[in-house]
């Protein structure tokens, strides 16, 4: 048996804030059962790696092959002909 204090790891997702009947169903695929998923799978999936976006570099400086985020500014744009 385990204490009641834990109870509520093993609640399932719907209890807490913010995830609801539409939202369970994602997290129950999300972690593999079908039963729908508990708080304590959602605390042990852990992400699989990061991406680090904080580098910043000037176009000119960009190098190929690496991830960095450009912040640009659209001075004009032209739509799509119609059709």
């Amino acid at each position: 048996m385990r204490p009641s204090s834990l109870d509520p790891l093993f609640a399932e997702a719907t209890a807490l804030k913010g995830v609801g009947p539409r939202i369970a169903p994602l997290l129950g695929r999300l972690v593999g059962r079908d039963s729908g998923a508990r708080v304590v799978d959602l605390l042990f999936h852990l992400p699989s790696g990061v991406i680090d976006r904080r580098a910043r570099p000037k176009i000119a400086d960009l190098v190929a092959g690496e991830i960095a985020t450009v912040e640009v500014v659209i001075d004009r744009h032209r739509p799509s002909p119609p059709g």
